[in-house]
């Protein structure tokens, strides 16, 4: 079977992707805030705190602002804030809001434009990053969150969501991502195809350098009806 009658649909993977946050902020920078205004706070007891928010938290929850994502981290740390040092807390992420990468969006629309459908898949809540994939929206036909999943990523059913909600079969879809985990092998024990954002050597059908190159070889795998070698870039389909 020519692989082109097998690709109906793209899923994306979003941070480091398809954009990222404007600026990071660290642990470190957390707890200085909050040892600032008198709280005991330390980095590693927040990691694990907020990463336990966002990924076993926000799958039951589905967290739609900071403070309270926050409040609920900084209770599982045993720390009661107040409505002044929650606010200040979340203006450090607010204020690093996340950016599409410069190309991101004519890549999706290129992507669009070849017919195929498309999907984002990503863990964290929607408003980390609904602002900002606004120009991209039009182009794609459903975002999967943990909320919509009800599980973080690494999890069979947040791709098994997005399938479903696409109307293709696994092999009908190509996944394109930098986390060679998330965004290959589980895709491809899935029956899913993947583009790998890097040079490393993987179970990836193809590397890429950035979103733009992954459409450029999409589309040549469409025109010639088989995964073939790309000519163009750095990184070459295996």
């Amino acid at each position: 079977m020519l692989f082109s009658a097998m690709l109906r649909a793209v899923i994306f993977d979003l941070f480091k992707t398809l954009g990222d946050f404007r600026g990071r902020v660290s642990d470190e920078d957390i707890c200085r805030f909050l040892q600032g205004r008198g709280y005991e706070a330390y980095p590693q007891a927040f990691h694990a705190a907020f990463g336990f928010v966002t990924f076993i938290d926000n799958p039951r929850t589905g967290f739609t602002n900071y403070p309270d994502m926050f409040e609920k981290a900084f209770e599982r740390m045993g720390i009661a804030v107040d409505d002044e040092t929650l606010s200040g807390v979340s203006r450090l992420y607010e204020d690093n809001p996340f950016e599409l990468f410069p190309g991101s969006a004519i890549a999706v629309k290129r992507i669009r434009g070849l017919g195929l459908k498309t999907a984002i898949v990503t863990t964290p809540p929607r408003f980390w990053f609904e602002s900002g994939i606004r120009p991209i929206l039009q182009d794609i036909d459903y975002v999967c969150t943990s909320s919509e999943a009800e599980c973080e990523k690494s999890n069979p059913k947040m791709y098994q969501k997005a399938i479903q909600a696409l109307g293709v079969d696994p092999s009908d879809v190509v996944v394109i991502g930098d986390n060679v985990d998330l965004d290959v092998r589980l895709p491809k024990k899935l029956g899913m195809r993947a583009i790998h954002l890097s040079d490393e050597k993987t179970e990836a059908d193809a590397n890429a350098r950035d979103v733009g190159e992954g459409a450029q070889i999409i589309e040549r795998w469409i025109r010639d009806g088989s995964p073939g070698e790309y000519p163009g870039g750095s990184f070459k389909p295996r």
